[in-house]
Parts: structure tokens; C-alpha cells; sequence
């Protein structure tokens, strides 16, 4: 390149300089309850506010974080189990547009501790939310919830810095669906939704072999998810296609990504001739998938009984 630098791959000898190229993301996960129980998550934040520090050093206008915490605290304990149930969680985002003079990673922390933290007595420093909370304790068998802080620093490299173009991004609000377990088909009513960080470009998006550019990509994630575009940059495009993507264990939302993605005639259009169904749409379709899954394993589980019966009889 025009300092004269060659890249060199560690381990594989050379001669040249080593070239060290910083991406925006980061996170921690904080796999030690002590992390949170014995300074209220200080330390955390020290490591976190570290990382936006290094990463900053590729640019230093905007910045997010997004961590999940219980929708409640209130917990009920299973008789089975010496541990609690957790709770659903839910995805809390804080993001910062930085000003002229002020350290981002600074910035960040304290938008983190105001939508994550609780207030201390006497002047101490605020504590994580659930700090000291059995959710987060260690037990038995366990079985607990960890926390984590996943983030991400721009440089508006192609957009002007703004807080809708500031990571993590979203597209679909949070929304309750029916979700199937893998392990034993069961049924529950979870929250889904999701976040993204993102280093890099995103230009073109793929179906039937066909590449379809950004711009068209946005208007037709608009009347296929039925909500409006949250920014104009292309990661937050990426929030869309992952709302389409992740599918696992939900009919409903099966049913959208087989009719948007999956079939021979699917494709990205800038004003479709027959509007998308809705959620409520979709969910009315998986409804009867949802019944014949059901009275499935609720056959196979009476015949198994059944079966079992005999078998203690001879």
C-alpha cells in the first residue's frame, strides 16, 4: 500500500510489518456471576467502556450497545428444580451520537448505566439491574441467566452520523409468537426480536439467483414486514433480512420467509401488485400446522404410554 506495509499473516514468518485492521464491534459476556454480584457490574462496565475506547480508534461519532434483561423479576420456581424459571428477556438498546468534545465510550457507559442500572444510596456507583438477584445467582444445577453487552462504533464513512444510523439495529419491533421447542415440540409464547451490529457494506441481496440492490431491497422490507425502514443506512437493512431469516420453531414466521424467499416466483418488488399478508395473516395460516404438530405428539405420547402399559403388564 503507499506506506510500503505487507500484510502478515501470524505465525507464517516474512519479513514485512504486521497490519492490524479494527472493526467496530464488541461486546462481553459475563459468564461469572461475581461479575455482577460483588461491585454491582463496575468492573463490567470498566472492561466495556475499554473496548468503545480501542475501537474508537477507527472513528468515534456514534456508538450502541444492546443487552437483554428479564421482561420482570418476579420468578416462580419449578418443582422439579432447585433453581428458578427464568423470565422471557427483552432487548434494551443504548445508543449515543457523540458530540464535538465529549469520549464516546464515556458516553456510552452512561447511557448504559441510566437504562440498565439502579440508582445507589449514599453516592456509590449505580449497580447493573439484577445485580443482586437470584435470577443471576449461581445454583445447583446451574441454571441462570448471563448477561451480556453486544456493541458497535461508527464512522459515517457513505452518511452523515445521526442516532438512527447508530448500531445496534432494528427493524420489527419485539413481538410475542408461538415457538415450538426443538427438543420436545412443546409449545410457548416467546418474544422475538433482533439486533444486529455490523462491520462492512451491504449492497446487493439475493433470491432465485437474482441480485437485487439495497434501495429496492428497503422499500420491499417495508410492505413484506409491514413496518417502516428505522434508517436509511444499509446495516439496518440487515435488521430486516434476519427478521425474515430466523424462522426456527415458529410456523408463523415459517410461512412469511417460504412466501418472501422460498418459492420459484419469489421476489423483491418495488410495489408488489398483491399486498403481503400480514402477521396476523401468517399466524391464522400456521395455526394449522401448529394443530397437526400437535395432535402429532400427542399421539405419539399416548401411543408410548400405551406401549409402556403393556409391557409393565407382561
Amino acid at each position: 500500500d503507499c506506506l510500503r506495509w505487507v500484510p502478515v499473516r501470524p505465525g507464517g514468518g516474512g519479513t514485512g510489518h504486521a497490519l492490524i485492521c479494527f472493526c467496530g464491534n464488541f461486546g462481553i459476556l459475563l459468564l461469572n456471576s461475581s461479575w455482577l454480584s460483588v461491585d454491582g457490574g463496575k468492573t463490567a462496565l470498566d472492561v466495556l467502556e475499554k473496548m468503545v475506547s480501542v475501537t474508537m480508534m477507527r472513528g468515534a461519532q456514534s456508538g450502541g450497545v444492546v443487552t437483554f434483561e428479564p421482561t420482570h423479576y418476579n420468578y416462580k420456581q419449578d418443582h422439579n428444580s432447585s433453581c428458578p424459571s427464568p423470565p422471557p428477556l427483552k432487548g434494551v438498546r443504548s445508543r449515543v451520537v457523540n458530540a464535538k468534545r465529549t469520549d464516546l465510550s464515556q458516553r456510552i457507559r452512561r447511557k448504559i448505566v441510566r437504562d440498565n442500572g439502579t440508582p445507589s444510596l449514599f453516592g456509590a456507583h449505580p449497580r447493573l439491574k439484577g445485580s443482586n438477584h437470584p435470577l443471576y445467582a449461581d445454583n445447583d444445577n446451574n441454571a441462570r441467566l448471563v448477561r451480556g453487552f453486544f456493541g458497535h462504533t461508527r464512522f459515517a464513512t457513505t452518511s452523515k452520523a445521526s442516532f438512527d444510523g447508530t448500531h445496534p439495529h432494528q427493524w420489527s419491533p419485539r413481538r410475542n409468537h408461538t415457538v415450538f421447542s426443538s427438543r420436545d415440540a412443546s409449545p410457548a409464547l416467546l418474544g422475538v426480536e433482533n439486533f444486529i451490529t455490523h462491520n462492512g457494506d451491504f449492497e446487493f441481496f439475493q433470491i432465485n439467483s437474482k441480485y437485487y440492490d439495497v434501495a429496492l431491497l428497503q422499500t420491499w422490507l417495508e410492505h413484506v414486514l409491514h413496518h417502516p425502514m428505522p434508517a436509511s443506512v444499509d446495516s439496518a437493512a440487515i435488521a430486516g433480512v434476519v427478521d425474515l431469516l430466523r424462522t426456527q420453531g415458529s410456523f408463523a414466521l415459517s410461512a412469511r420467509y417460504a412466501l418472501c424467499v422460498g418459492l420459484p416466483n419469489s421476489k423483491v418488488e418495488m410495489e408488489p401488485s398483491v399486498p403481503y399478508p400480514t402477521m396476523e395473516e401468517y399466524e391464522d395460516i400456521a395455526k394449522t400446522f401448529e394443530n397437526v404438530l400437535m395432535d402429532m405428539t400427542t399421539s405419539g405420547n399416548h401411543n408410548n404410554n400405551h406401549n409402556n402399559h403393556n409391557h409393565n403388564n407382561n
